[in-house]
């Protein structure tokens, strides 16, 4: 398969050039409205000499004093960064957090400025609150009006001052405009190029895994978390620089690593993960910064790490054997930070209806690759509409992913757990009583109809299906009424249903030429199966003018998506000469990967191969383990191969070839029942019992093979497992006889003095 290109080198420079002219100018803009910051400043113009930046300066000396500014924007930026982490925090909660920062310089200069005091006790700092607030609001937007906060904790820091804004009424006074204009800041941020251009170049991979996942996610501006194609290409960037992977580890392992964050990224992570209330993830990051030390600056007792992370764990009620991946991790952070922004909306309406909506219209647009891998995020995170896609991934093979029954199975058992319409609907599909398969449908059919009526083109086509199920040719127009729809939105399954509906339920030339067309779009869109019914169509002549070369052509694209039908029809076309000049070699590769791929037909094929030395080298040992693989698929021909050459060929084991012809016997099939029959008489493979031998002679002969009914003339005229019965043989030898069963006749002949007529 190939991968699309998401963006040139060149787009990328531009991309990137663009952005950082955009920061610059949005950081510039901002200084022009800092003259509310404490309510006391109308206006602010250009004078002479003096700059924007020292009036600010002077007016907000009166709440944060000139050189505590000083000392503040002279701090390296990580330093920065920790002691707004640690400004924001102590703003939220007052009480709590005192404990973690009151070593710390800034802090002590603060309490100096306020209280008149070198210390303070807590009751003194529940008492100051909004001074305190007043201080620290102040010194953040000092911070930010002489450019000495780092970008890369911009969306994080709006997250926070946004909430305090919505939560807090004092708060609203001190931080209205600041918070207006940080929001500007934030929307004209575009960072994704740049981002993703950093991952792929690897400057995250040589951190741990959760340093990197954590720095990244920090990253991710308004648009790129409003945009699920961004948020693709960035997760897909990380899986490719080694990132993140689907590897299960233990949680705690992975959160260990948080010890080791270098300075530089650690208050850009606290400040992110601040603002991201609600998270497991997000709280336990935040409590071990706060209660490890993690976050000091300049001096304290830091705490000795020991079994931290487990007690964190364990307060998030979280079971400490917890293994989870590192895809994971980053999917739980990406959700809480949707979560958080534009004021905790749902996260289903943010995250996964988009995300759900991107990956089904990658879908119908045969996007396969984007398609499946959102819709395996989301079933990930208990999505079951999108288990309803994956199994139809498994199940045929779209875009190249290889039909695997296992997987199909395991995602129709989750799609039975749902309350979604079409996570539960494959269900009834693989209910075998047939009874039980109409009453799920039944009670599954008024939900699904009121979904198709809102408009769901998968509904719409499922509802097709299921309505013949139930009533069959009552509601035939209703279902061509509803495929009709769902074609009209796209849907190529339904296309091709419809198409398959026209040929063999109409039969008018004006139905066979819409067949024909539907088959056509749906090939054109890239479904193999239509690919394949096209193929068939041109192969046949029937519906078209026959055109081998063009039936190869379709077959060859239907092979190539790693369906198993087109892989045969290929093969199939090599071997025979169909459009192409045969070539047993060319056969066999297509043989071999529908074979790889479960196709019984193509495994018998191939085994073949092995044992004529047909397109490849001879080998007994490869046929006999591919004719195994289609006798597990019950293949007659198979199972009869293996019990003749274990019984008489090969291999000589008689056990192995009364299995093998048990196996095939219990599928009706005849020849079978008499080899079964014989080896019961002759006490081959098993036991002598006469009784079970003329068991299956009996079951043979009721479906008419000659070799039974002689076998069981035998039993009759001797008392072999039946009662003697000198009719009942003379019946059996002349209904064998009358096959040209030459046996028969003569034990007729001689026995009874009797010929066929």
């Amino acid at each position: 398969m190939m991968k699309k290109t998401i963006f040139d080198t060149l787009d990328t420079i531009n991309k990137v050039a663009r952005t950082t002219s955009e920061v610059s100018n949005a950081i510039s803009s901002t200084a022009n409205a800092i003259n509310t910051i404490s309510g006391t400043i109308n206006n602010v113009k250009k004078n002479g000499e003096t700059s924007i930046v020292s009036q600010v300066v002077e007016t907000i000396q009166s709440i944060v004093p000139q050189p505590d500014v000083d000392y503040l924007a002279f701090q390296s930026k990580p330093k920065i960064n920790n002691i707004i982490a640690g400004m924001t925090s102590l703003i939220a909660d007052n009480n709590t957090k005192v404990k973690s920062i009151e070593s710390q310089v800034w802090y002590q200069r603060m309490i100096k400025t306020v209280l008149g005091s070198n210390k303070a006790t807590l009751n003194e700092i529940r008492q100051n609150h909004d001074n305190l607030n007043a201080y620290m609001a102040d010194a953040i937007s000092a911070l930010y009006q002489r450019n000495a906060i780092d970008q890369r904790i911009i969306m994080s820091l709006g997250n926070q001052i946004n909430e305090l804004y919505r939560e807090n009424n004092k708060m609203k006074q001190m931080i209205g405009a600041f918070a207006a204009k940080l929001n500007e800041k934030i929307e004209s941020i575009d960072n994704f190029h740049l981002l993703n251009a950093e991952i792929q170049q690897g400057m995250y991979s040589e951190l741990s895994s959760i340093e990197a996942v954590l720095l990244i996610v920090s990253q991710l501006d308004k648009r790129t978390l409003n945009d699920p194609r961004k948020l693709m290409i960035i997760q897909r960037s990380m899986v490719d620089a080694g990132i993140v992977n689907d590897q299960k580890q233990s949680l705690v392992e992975i959160l260990g690593d948080i010890q080791f964050i270098e300075e530089e990224n650690s208050g850009i992570i606290y400040m992110d993960q601040l603002a991201t209330k609600g998270n497991y993830v997000s709280d336990i990051v935040t409590s071990a910064f706060s209660t490890s030390g993690l976050m000091l600056v300049d001096g304290g007792e830091e705490v000795q790490y020991g079994d931290l992370i487990y007690e964190l764990i364990e307060e998030q009620s979280i079971d400490k054997n917890t293994l989870i991946s590192t895809k994971d991790l980053l999917q739980d952070l990406i959700e809480g930070k949707i979560n958080v922004m534009e004021g905790k909306a749902p996260i289903s309406s943010i995250q996964y209806g988009p995300l759900l909506q991107f990956a089904e219209n990658a879908f119908i647009e045969y996007r396969m690759e984007e398609a499946y891998n959102t819709f395996k995020s989301l079933a990930q995170h208990s999505i079951s509409r999108a288990t309803y896609f994956l199994g139809k991934f498994y199940n045929y093979s779209y875009g190249g992913f290889s039909v695997s029954e296992e997987e199909y199975n395991q995602h129709v058992k989750l799609g039975s757990y749902a309350n979604e319409i079409l996570g539960s609907i494959f269900y009834g599909f693989t209910i075998q009583d047939e009874k039980g398969k109409m009453e799920y449908f039944e009670s599954k059919f008024s939900e699904l109809e009121e979904a198709a009526e809102e408009g769901d083109v998968f509904a719409q086509h499922e509802l097709a299906l299921i309505s013949e199920i139930l009533y069959g040719e009552e509601t035939l127009e209703e279902q061509i009424y509803w495929l009709i729809e769902a074609s009209k939105n796209g849907n190529f399954e339904s296309m091709r249903e419809l198409g398959e509906l026209f040929v063999n339920r109409m039969g008018a030339k004006e139905d066979q030429d819409r067949a024909v067309e539907l088959f056509s779009q749906g090939a054109q869109i890239g479904d193999p199966i239509c690919q394949l019914r096209l193929g068939y169509i041109y192969l046949e002549g029937e519906l078209l003018e026959k055109d081998e070369a063009k039936a190869l052509y379709w077959f060859r694209l239907s092979a190539e998506q790693e369906n198993p039908d087109g892989q045969v029809m290929l093969a199939e076309c090599h071997r025979l000469g169909f459009g192409v000049t045969p070539n047993s070699s060319e056969a066999f590769t297509w043989y071999l990967k529908a074979a790889e791929n479960g196709n019984s037909y193509a495994q018998i094929r191939v085994a073949y191969s092995y044992e004529k030395g047909n397109g490849t080298k001879m080998s007994y040992a490869e046929a006999c383990k591919w004719y195994e693989k289609a006798a597990d698929q019950n293949e007659i021909d198979a199972l009869l191969w293996l019990g003749d050459n274990h019984s008489t060929g090969l291999f000589k084991d008689n056990k192995k070839a009364l299995v093998h012809y048990k196996k095939a016997a219990e599928l009706e099939n005849t020849y079978a029942m008499y080899k079964v029959g014989e080896m019961y008489m002759l006490g081959k493979g098993a036991k002598l019992d006469c009784f079970e031998a003329a068991k299956w002679f009996t079951k043979g002969s009721d479906l008419n093979d000659d070799y039974c009914q002689s076998w069981l003339a035998e039993c009759y005229y001797s008392g072999n497992g039946v009662q003697k019965n000198m009719e009942m043989s003379k019946k059996y030898y002349m209904m064998s006889a009358e096959q040209g069963n030459e046996f028969a006749m003569k034990m007729l002949k001689k026995r009874f003095g009797a010929t066929v007529k």
